[in-house]
Order: C-alpha cells, then sequence, then structure tokens
C-alpha cells in the first residue's frame, strides 16, 4: 500500500507541476504578444513597414496563445491595413508607383479581412490614380503598349473611370489609329452612361 500512495504523490506533484509550468509559459508567452504589439504601435509613424511586421508577429504569437490573446490580435489585425496604407503614401510620394501599388493591394485584401469597407475604397481609388499616372507616364515617354496596358488595368478594376478612356484615345491618337480612337471614344461615352 506505501508504493501506491507514494506513485500517487508523485503523480499528483507531477500533474502540479506541469499545471505551474503550463500557466508560467502562458503568461509568459502573453507578455511577449503585448511586447511586440507594442513595438508595432511604437514603429506606426516611424516606419509603417516594420509595425506590418510586428503587428503580423503579434497574430501569430496571439494564435499561439488562444482565446486570452484574442483581443490584441483583433487590435493588431485592423493595424495592418493601416500600416500598409501609410506605407503605400510614403512611397507614392517618392514616385515609387510600383512598390505603391503592391502596398495599396495589401491594404485592400486585409481591409476586407477586418470589414474595413472604407480604407479598402480608398485604397482602390488611390490606385486607379497611380495606374492612371503611370500609363499618362508611359504615354509621355512613347512606351504606347505599356501606356495601353496601364489605362486596360484602370478600366479592369474600374469600368467607368473616363480618365482611362482618354489616356487610351490620346495613345491611340499619337499612334495615328484613328478607327480605334473612336471606338475607345465611343466605349467611354457609353460606359459614362451606364
Amino acid at each position: 500500500m506505501g508504493e501506491l500512495k507514494r506513485t500517487a504523490l508523485r503523480s499528483i506533484m507531477a500533474i502540479g507541476v506541469m499545471a505551474f509550468s503550463l500557466n508560467a509559459f502562458g503568461q509568459a508567452a502573453m507578455a511577449e504578444v503585448v511586447e511586440t504589439f507594442n513595438a508595432g504601435v511604437t514603429m506606426m509613424k516611424m516606419n509603417p513597414d516594420a509595425a506590418i511586421a510586428s503587428f503580423e508577429k503579434t497574430v501569430s504569437l496571439a494564435d499561439q496563445v488562444g482565446e486570452e490573446a484574442a483581443e490584441i490580435k483583433d487590435q493588431a489585425l485592423k493595424q495592418i491595413p493601416k500600416m500598409y496604407w501609410e506605407s503605400a503614401k510614403n512611397l507614392a510620394s517618392k514616385k515609387d508607383y510600383e512598390g505603391a501599388l503592391e502596398k495599396l493591394e495589401a491594404c485592400i485584401t486585409t481591409a476586407k479581412v477586418v470589414d474595413d469597407a472604407s480604407l479598402a475604397g480608398r485604397a482602390n481609388t488611390t490606385a486607379l490614380s497611380i495606374l492612371n499616372v503611370m500609363g499618362s507616364n508611359a504615354l509621355s515617354a512613347g512606351d504606347y503598349p505599356a501606356a495601353l496596358d496601364y489605362f486596360d488595368q484602370v478600366i479592369a478594376r474600374e469600368s467607368r473611370y473616363a480618365k482611362a478612356y482618354l489616356g487610351k484615345v490620346l495613345v491611340y491618337s499619337e499612334m495615328k489609329d484613328y478607327d480605334k480612337m473612336e471606338e475607345i471614344a465611343l466605349l467611354g461615352i457609353e460606359t459614362a452612361k451606364s
């Protein structure tokens, strides 16, 4: 009977040690979630890309911690599209339009995840403007195929974007393809009416 008691006592002690260890691990992991989130907040104004990385790490760590970290995870998820927006604005101001478009696409995608339709809409409108500028720049440089591609991308995203039709008309005018120019002008007018 003494051996049975010792075995039972060891089992109870082992369970107690495991429970304490799991609790201590959970507290340490939760502290890391909070620390990583706070680092992201600190970086928001100075370096949106570093903030994105920190918030993404927060989400990953929060998933490991579980329900206890759900609120911080939600806060981090809401900050990610905002940081993509800020990063896109920074890149666009430096005329890095390709980079800005990548960030805007990420902004749109992550904004939809957190149901931020307003930010997704602003990002899409900005992407349309940037694509249109890129088309105009290609037209000015005489790169007509690239200009047409950019204007077509705008129209594919928003068929009623009149400036893209105008851009295509100007491209075909420069190419002296007056039949195509007229066709696009009429298509733009019809689309605007609908």
